[in-house]
């Protein structure tokens, strides 16, 4: 059952899909089956629908249950569309339902925990507000004692709006005890009160695995002096994985407790806080942030502006997943991440050095790497060879100032293959390989040199795991009758291939553009799976 379709079912169809899967020890006869299945599919008008009452709790109860929408906390907040359609959506269904299935939505928390809400200058301004507010305490009533999750969006349009917004969040962090996923897009001057509301509460925030702080309208929160969130029960172990995303606020030590952090996207950052935030995050896993020259970032906290100079980098040995652009240079002198396993970045001319330093210092056992660089190929190659363990690698560069780069790193990706009989030396794990070439010629497109890199010896057998290409070619791309032989090559030999066709700013015709290879690879493909 689709997640946006689950709640305008679970009074029709739901039951007896359940009922004949897990609860047949309740229902002792066909004639008991037959009947639960009427009831099911038939009126919901309880005066014409006497046998709904034979129903026992229990299997009502495992009923909703079992059709509640499972999603990944993690990924609740990545699409503000996934919440719109998980959330607050039994509300709407309940005018259809006969008393006794009413009863059980009421009876079940978990329908009950998951609130959206978003404010407007209509909402604000007419009585529909306080029917608003209502709801809202009928979900934190009805939802009992378990975590809340909350996805608020708050707009200020005046002065006018102002007690509103702030009324409804007060209620909010009220229930800041409960808080496990807490989304908040609102103007500074909203997020600000936050404080005032939860600084009131003794037990702090235990369940909180997902913050999500998105300042509107006005870029710079800054961070008031009795702001503190402590995340997560003082010396407990973290029941999961703890989320953190912040766009304008700035963040200090009194801001948040980053000690349990697991998960931190804090926007905007200076390398001074990235090393910062590292020193004092010892549990961090991953990491994305643009990063900023110093003072260039209106968010820093110029506290943290000035780090002590120290000879040795900052090692944080449980960082594994990195993704930092803009100025890494003397970020990746000032750190060692020992288990690195997924690295992205953009690298200037002379910020190759940097890289291959961190790389050697750090040994880490680097899986996917996604790199925007302008260096030549031979350095590319040299890059490659400190990741032997690679398994997935995305390349994207302008080739205006570097032509050769595709061209030398499939060449040694072909030699490589043909060497000894122990496999190939150069990225001998690689499974995905995408290469981002809007301006490649047909020379440097190296597609032989792919299919010749792939397979050692007569027999043609596989030496590398290799099962996706991914190839970004500008909208101009011709293929020659060689490279329409060479790619279905590659397809019957089991690789699948993806082009991608990136348009320039001229007006063009897409279906003319693309060329024939491009459905017979398609069909190919097709036939292959099949």
């Amino acid at each position: 059952m689709e997640p946006s379709s689950w709640a305008c079912h679970f009074s029709k169809k739901a039951p007896c899909h359940l009922l004949a899967e897990t609860d047949t020890k309740t229902l002792s006869t066909g004639a008991d089956l037959d009947a639960a299945q009427w009831v099911a599919l038939g009126p919901v008008n309880e005066k014409h629908d006497p046998m709904a009452y034979l129903l026992p709790l229990e299997i009502s109860q495992n009923i909703f249950t079992h059709y509640l929408p499972q999603v990944p906390s993690q990924h609740l907040f990545d699409d503000p569309g996934v919440l719109d359609q998980l959330l607050t959506q039994a509300t709407g269904t309940l005018i259809s339902v006969n008393r006794h299935w009413r009863n059980i939505v009421y009876s079940t928390p978990q329908l009950w925990n998951q609130i959206c809400v978003k404010t407007s200058a209509t909402l604000l301004s007419t009585s529909h507000f306080a029917r608003q507010l209502a709801h809202l305490e009928l979900n934190f009533q009805r939802s009992r004692d378990f975590p809340l999750t909350i996805h608020l969006q708050m707009n200020y349009h005046d002065s006018d709006s102002l007690p509103a917004n702030l009324q409804l969040l007060e209620m909010v962090c009220r229930e800041a005890h409960r808080w496990e996923n807490f989304h908040i897009a609102a103007p500074a001057r909203l997020l600000s009160a936050i404080p005032k509301y939860t600084s009131q509460l003794n037990e702090g925030v235990p369940h909180l695995i997902s913050l999500t702080l998105s300042s509107t309208y006005c870029r710079l929160l800054p961070a008031p002096e009795d702001w503190s969130l402590s995340i997560g029960s003082p010396g407990a172990p973290l029941p999961s994985p703890i989320y953190l995303t912040i766009w304008g606020v700035t963040i200090t030590e009194k801001t948040f407790d980053l000690s349990r952090m697991t998960y931190f996207k804090p926007g905007t950052l200076t390398i001074p806080e990235v090393v910062h935030i590292l020193s004092i995050s010892p549990q961090l896993t991953s990491l994305t942030s643009y990063v900023r020259q110093m003072w260039f970032n209106h968010f820093v906290d110029r506290k943290y502006a000035q780090l002590p100079p120290s000879d040795l980098p900052f090692l944080h040995s449980s960082l594994k997943s990195l993704n930092v652009t803009m100025y890494v240079q003397r970020l990746f002198a000032r750190i060692t991440l020992p288990a690195l396993e997924n690295l992205h970045c953009s690298l200037d001319k002379d910020e190759y050095d940097a890289l291959y330093e961190f790389l050697c210092r750090s040994r880490c056992p680097l899986k996917s790497l996604s790199l925007y660089l302008t260096c030549t190929g031979n350095r590319l190659i040299e890059l490659l060879h400190l990741t032997p363990g690679l398994e997935e690698l995305r390349v994207e560069s302008d080739l205006t100032d570097v032509p050769d780069l595709a061209s030398n790193f499939f060449q040694h990706f072909k030699e490589s293959a043909e060497r000894d009989g122990n496999g190939p030396t150069f990225l001998p794990q690689l499974r995905t390989l995408r290469f981002y070439v809007p301006s490649l010629t047909n020379s440097e497109f190296g597609l032989t040199m792919l299919q010749d890199s792939l397979w050692s010896g007569n027999e043609r057998l596989p030496c590398r795991p290799l099962s996706k290409v991914t190839l970004d070619v500008g909208n101009d791309r011709q293929w020659t009758e060689a490279e329409q032989k060479d790619l279905l090559d590659l397809v019957q030999g089991g690789l699948e291939i993806a082009i991608h066709y990136v348009f320039n700013s001229e007006p063009c015709n897409m279906i003319s553009n693309y060329p024939n290879i491009v459905k017979a690879v398609e069909k190919l493909q097709t036939k292959t799976r099949q």
